[in-house]
């Protein structure tokens, strides 16, 4: 099976949106990550980090999925 993907970066944000070509469920995964207002850090001074997974049925509809969950942090 191959697997098409497409990766971004969008601010802070890197968003992977991937097809795994299932049959049984949506075959497309959505990750997105990246740190929080791009500079928050915790009580140890490391960056905190952000991340949200999604699925769609197509690369399109991933895409987009991602768009918005970025949208909504910022």
């Amino acid at each position: 099976m191959s697997k098409r993907f497409i990766k971004q970066q969008i601010g802070t944000y890197e968003v992977e949106v991937q097809d795994y070509q299932y049959r049984s469920r949506p075959p497309v995964s959505v990750r997105v990550s990246g740190t929080v207002l791009g500079e928050c850090r915790n009580s140890f001074g490391e960056l905190c980090y952000f991340y949200k997974s999604a699925e769609a049925m197509s690369m399109t509809e991933g895409l987009t999925k991602a768009k918005a969950i970025v949208a909504q942090q910022q």
